[in-house]
């Protein structure tokens, strides 16, 4: 019998969508940054390190 910490992570478990790759290589093309675009990017750039916790970043622009 398999304990589950919460109930969140039994349904995860049995989750039939395909999970992405964990160490997946991230390209983000970033268009013309001013002085208050980074901060307006840093909640996308968080949930991109939680999808991707091994991934290689890398942004162009």
């Amino acid at each position: 019998m398999t304990l589950f910490t919460s109930p969140q992570a039994a349904l995860l478990e049995h989750d039939p969508r395909p999970r992405p790759p964990v160490d997946a290589r991230v390209l983000v093309y970033v268009g013309l940054d001013l002085m208050g675009d980074g901060l307006m990017k840093l909640p996308f750039v968080r949930a991109l390190r939680a999808a991707f916790p091994e991934g290689d970043y890398l942004a162009r622009g």
